[in-house]
């Protein structure tokens, strides 16, 4: 428990499941709850179940074991998503992607971005004690963000995957419509700006305000979609539909396909500035490319080159991170392979082609010994891998 109290944006989303705080923090909720106005559905609540066949993990036996288990844990544990709602919020202050609600009792955290998964994020949670500022009146606000909005494999699921909010919520505004991002500096800014460009109608003429993370902001009212997904295994498939669909759309209008027949094959290179990366890539990518796969550099590419490229991909490699998210506009059916040091344990990515009907194959890696930045990558294991995924 927190020391605030939290109140719910939608509790009766939670009356079939899709809680996971266990019922002293529902009793909580529901002894705070106050009637929200829910403008409109955006996703239904949702169920979907995750394989864990044997083989999807390639390592050290007693790293497979321990990810086996840990896949199967959170496969019986963590089925039922909740349905996302926009909401329209009264008084309320917003501080480094958290939201505050006024009460008769004072400030109020809104439960939906302060979850259990959530709160060790936030760096900064005094709104009384930050200095803050009133947005004026002369717009409605959507607020679009999430803890992890900073990485851009969890803009996209976590945050962009809402973008229909920003259309019902120009329909329902009653003055002009601003959208509030979080400030995470130029080069994110501008990637996520880019991605609501991209994807997102409705936005002709909607301006862009990215908040600082240290000062609060206080509203009259706030529009806010309500989660698409619980970190880290828990992702709406109808909003990850709509965001494919959208990027789909996007990229063929956009004629960003490299010929008339995409490659079949491609993999996603991670810069090697950004750690976590082959100790031999020049190895790998040759071995990639006897076997015709395309070679890629996301930061590189434009967007509507990336999701061009993978849009008729039907094998996926790259090193586990946030531009194998971009994975997302595969479609079902499609082979992803990822390849990871064997100390970065995330089912983030496991769970996201489980949403996508993607088959899932991981390859677990020792640390380099000469660099513990890099990992050391069996070829015999990504040719036994490779041969596996493409039967």
């Amino acid at each position: 428990m927190t020391g605030r109290p939290l109140v719910s944006a939608d509790l009766d989303a939670y009356a079939e499941g899709g809680f996971y705080e266990g019922p002293e923090r529902l009793a909580a909720l529901r002894a705070e709850a106050r009637p929200s106005e829910i403008l409109a559905e955006l996703f239904p609540r949702y169920s979907y179940r995750r394989p864990v066949p044997a083989g999807m993990i390639q390592g050290a036996p007693e790293v497979v074991a321990a990810r086996e288990a840990r896949d199967r844990a959170l496969e019986a544990d963590f089925r039922v998503g909740a349905r996302s709602s926009l909401v329209r919020l009264g008084p309320c202050r917003i501080l480094d992607r958290a939201i505050y609600l006024e009460t008769d009792r004072g400030l109020a955290g809104l439960y939906e971005t302060q979850r259990d998964c959530d709160r060790p994020y936030l760096t900064h949670s005094d709104p009384e004690g930050t200095a803050t500022e009133r947005l004026p009146p002369s717009h409605d606000y959507l607020f679009l963000g999430s803890v992890g909005s900073f990485n851009y494999g969890h803009w996209l699921v976590d945050d962009l995957s809402r973008h229909p909010a920003i259309a019902a919520a120009a329909a329902a505004a009653a003055r002009p419509l601003c959208l509030l991002l979080a400030g995470h500096g130029p080069y994110m800014d501008e990637v996520r700006r880019g991605t609501i460009d991209a994807v997102a109608g409705g936005m002709a003429g909607v301006p862009i305000r990215f908040l600082a993370a240290d000062r609060a902001y206080a509203a009259e009212t706030l529009l806010y979609p309500t989660p698409t997904s619980r970190h880290p295994v828990l992702k709406s498939p109808a909003a990850l539909d709509a965001l494919a669909e959208a990027a789909r759309a996007f990229a063929v209008a956009a004629d960003a396909r490299p010929s008339r027949r995409p490659p079949a094959r491609v993999y996603l290179h991670r810069r090697a500035e950004h750690g976590r990366v082959p100790a031999d890539e020049a190895a790998l990518v040759a071995a990639l490319q006897r076997r015709r796969f395309f070679v890629v550099d996301p930061e590189g590419a434009t967007l509507a080159q990336l999701f061009g490229l993978l849009l008729e991909a039907r094998l996926v490699v790259g090193v586990m991170g946030a531009a194998m998210t971009n994975t997302l506009v595969c479609r079902p059916g499609t082979r992803v392979l990822h390849l990871a040091p064997d100390s970065f344990d995330d089912p983030f990515y496991w769970d996201l082609a489980a949403v996508r009907g993607h088959r899932y194959m991981e390859i677990a890696c020792p640390p380099a010994a000469a660099d513990p930045t890099r990992f050391d990558l069996d070829p015999h294991r990504l040719a036994d891998a490779l041969d596996a995924l493409e039967v």
